[in-house]
């Protein structure tokens, strides 16, 4: 029962003069009572407003993670299109194609204006992004080369996802692989051809160019070997992929691999081991574009988008490892529905 207590006269005994109807109670049997009362269940009042508090602090942490994770969150759309959960329309008719348009755009305004004639099958790519060599249009494939990284880095997971069903491991290596060179050609265009020497480094441009090469090589030997995996049954394959897509991956990167092999071959055996046929045939070669670095910079970039517009155009729409489940669903009940 709650109590009206109004402050009023003292008594000499202490007492407060009750006025109205304010209960004359002394002031210390009022605390007595007072304490009695509500004391037992003050602890309880804090434990439940701790219990409310903490609640409320772990919806709120609740709410932002789940907002995170949120189909319409920004970061959850972001790190979806760079894992490459894409469309194949949107790859064939967008990303490649800006991607494309970036490089080599970028590539061929630079080189118009370059102080020079450009000679495309003598000088290098890297060239052109030298603030040395082109002072005025360096900055133009820089930032070509950062914008066809970027553009192009959703192919990565999307060949992942639609390989892992054949090799997981292989698809994995080759969805990694693409990345790097993805982020290594990022890199490339970030820092430019240098005349001091950075980090301790004056070649750090090429060096970063080169190992984007040999990424860009890598997963594409990944999917030639997953292709090949496929075709033939004795190594478990189901043949998920067309064989267009098989003979396409391996004549667009054996091909060019081969004939680097044959020029080694021929420089090894003319001026190493002092062969005088492979020396004529060395020396023929030297007066040939095919024996310049640049040549090969500009066939290996022209292969490398090659290899991915059509890979995926021929590629299967849906995940070969929902296939391969379908496949295997199928393939039991087919076998159940025989034995009853």
């Amino acid at each position: 029962m709650a109590l009206a207590w109004q402050s009023g006269p003292t008594h000499k005994s202490g007492q407060k003069i009750s006025m109205g109807k304010t209960p004359d109670i002394p002031g210390k049997a009022f605390r007595v009572a007072f304490h009695r009362k509500y004391l037992p269940e003050f602890p309880e009042l804090i434990s439940c407003r701790v219990r409310k508090l903490i609640g409320s602090q772990a919806l709120f942490t609740s709410a932002i993670s789940n907002n995170r994770n949120h189909p319409t969150s920004m970061t959850f759309r972001v790190h979806r299109f760079f894992a490459g959960h894409v469309s194949k329309k949107a790859l064939l008719t967008m990303l490649l194609p800006l991607s494309i348009a970036s490089f080599f755009g970028t590539i061929i305004v630079a080189a118009l204006l370059f102080p020079v004639p450009y000679d495309w099958s003598v000088r290098a790519i890297s060239n052109l992004a030298s603030p040395r060599d082109n002072p005025g249009a360096f900055w133009l494939p820089c930032l070509g080369l950062v914008a066809s990284a970027v553009l192009a880095l959703p192919f990565a997971g999307y060949l992942e996802q639609r390989l892992r069903g054949i090799t997981p491991r292989l698809a994995r290596t080759a969805g990694v692989a693409f990345a790097l060179a993805c982020v290594l050609l990022l890199f490339t265009g970030i820092f430019p051809q240098q005349v001091l020497p950075m980090f301790g480094w004056t070649r750090m441009h090429e060096f970063l160019a080169r190992s984007s090469a040999a990424a860009f090589f890598i997963g594409m030997l990944c999917c030639c070997i997953c292709g090949f995996r496929d075709r033939f049954r004795v190594f478990g394959g189901q043949r998920f992929l067309s064989s267009a897509l098989s003979y396409h991956w391996a004549w667009i990167t054996l091909l060019p691999v081969g004939c680097l092999a044959m020029i080694g071959a021929l420089q090894f055996l003319g001026h190493q081991a002092d062969q005088a046929w492979a020396e004529q045939i060395r020396q023929s070669f030297r007066h040939t574009i095919m024996w310049h670095l640049a040549f090969w910079e500009w066939v290996g970039s022209v292969l490398i988008f090659m290899f991915m517009m059509v890979t995926v155009l021929l590629l299967p729409e849906r995940n070969t490892a929902n296939q391969g489940a379908e496949a295997e669903t199928s393939q039991q009940s087919n076998s159940k529905w025989l034995q009853d």
